[in-house]
């Protein structure tokens, strides 16, 4: 069985090698993974070298509201004279979580716009990042006509998922999954052709730090939810991520 990681952060890693080789020998065939700042963006185009990472390049929102106009104009500008280094942008998206006055939310809006108005562009998805602010990330981008997004660990009501699921978005599902009756929704609703999965490693659970060689125990839960063979999450989830970042297997 191959499977994929839809969203982590190899630059957090002790080591990319490490996490590389436990995730190839779990069947982990490639994993996307998303920049969070100016610093993040300049680390992953540093090294495009090894195919098994597939890199999406962004200003996660709470870095957004600490990133100067000159800071996100550069960012924007290298990005468009890369376009063919990268899959995807992000991760990007809206935190009100932990925006921590008006002024915060409304830097986070413009920079989340400006990377939206980019995507159309370069004509590439979207990995974005909706906490506490699902419902006016579903709007924002099919207000902006963005028809490629990938909607990470998504944890929106369930009117907002219904929404996601009908503009035609993916939504991708970690290890918390086991244990998230939000997470749950989102498989169902996602399931069998918008649902990828994703660790969002180095994130820990439980105490331990996650890396990519966990993706086959995201697919068990998955799997067991569903009532549906190990194989079947495999198959699909992997084609769905290969189908969202448009890559070549």
């Amino acid at each position: 069985m191959d499977w994929f990681d839809a969203h982590c952060h190899c630059d957090s890693a002790d080591s990319e090698a490490t996490w590389r080789l436990r995730a190839r020998a779990a069947g982990v065939v490639c994993a996307a993974s998303c920049a969070v700042n100016a610093s993040s963006v300049r680390q992953q185009l540093a090294d495009l070298t090894n195919p098994f990472w597939r890199r999406c390049l962004g200003v996660y929102p709470l870095e957004a509201v600490r990133l100067s106009q000159g800071e996100l104009s550069e960012v924007l500008s290298v990005l468009r004279g890369c376009s063919g280094s990268f899959a995807a942008l992000g991760e990007i998206g809206l935190d009100f979580s932990r925006a921590t006055s008006v002024e915060a939310a409304v830097r986070q809006r413009e920079v989340f716009g400006a990377f939206l108005d980019l995507s159309r562009v370069l004509e590439k998805p979207v990995v974005v990042h909706s906490r506490g602010a699902e419902s006016e990330c579903v709007s924002f981008l099919r207000a902006r006509g963005v028809s490629r997004a990938l909607l990470h660990w998504f944890s929106g009501s369930s009117d907002v998922l219904a929404q996601g699921v009908r503009a035609g978005f993916f939504f991708s599902v970690g290890p918390a999954v086991d244990r998230s009756k939000a997470l749950q929704a989102v498989v169902r609703a996602a399931w069998p052709d918008r649902l990828l999965l994703e660790t969002d490693a180095p994130v820990a659970f439980n105490g331990v730090s996650s890396d990519p060689s966990w993706i086959p125990r995201v697919g068990a839960s998955v799997a067991s939810l569903l009532g549906v063979s190990l194989e079947e999450v495999a198959s699909r989830t992997t084609s769905n991520a290969w189908r969202f970042f448009e890559l070549k297997t």
